[in-house]
């Protein structure tokens, strides 16, 4: 089974030979920030499938704040375009949980760890970032938590 990053490569030569010029710049951006991380952290430019995951979420992130950003300027279409990075980038992430998956597994993290006030949100996203960051929206989880303590509280 190859790893992330050779599946990335595998699919960036592809796309040239494909003449896929969009998926091209945003699978070389990937590659990039693969080498910009190798450089800062001073290993070797082969990374784990769990680093890379992390590189892409951050890229997902940088890009959803974009969308918001051009669409506040009324930019529609600078945000396709940020749209059509995202979804390439997406290919390469695990299955997101979905709504009511988040919702259970924010009631099991405040009961195992007996959170009971919105002062602990800081916890509980601390613990489902550190199990489950690539496969749900941080910004999702921290409503969630944040309604469940409140309801809770009441």
């Amino acid at each position: 089974m190859p790893t992330l990053q050779e599946r990335v490569k595998a699919d960036l030569i592809a796309a040239m030979k494909a003449k896929d010029k969009d998926k091209v710049v945003v699978l070389r951006l990937i590659m990039n920030d693969i080498k910009m991380h190798a450089l800062e952290k001073r290993v070797d430019a082969t990374l784990s499938d769990d680093i890379l995951l992390c590189l892409l979420v951050k890229m997902l992130k940088q890009r959803k704040d974009s969308i918001s950003q051009f669409e506040k300027a009324c930019r529609l279409d600078l945000v396709a375009k940020e749209q059509a990075q995202i979804d390439i980038i997406a290919t390469y992430m695990p299955k997101q949980l979905g709504e009511t998956e988040i919702t259970k597994l924010v009631a099991e993290v405040i009961a195992e760890n007996k959170f009971n006030s919105v002062k602990d949100l800081g916890k509980i996203m601390a613990v489902i970032k550190k199990s489950h960051q690539s496969s749900v929206d941080l910004s999702l989880v921290s409503s969630i938590a944040k309604q469940e303590l409140l309801s809770q509280s009441n």
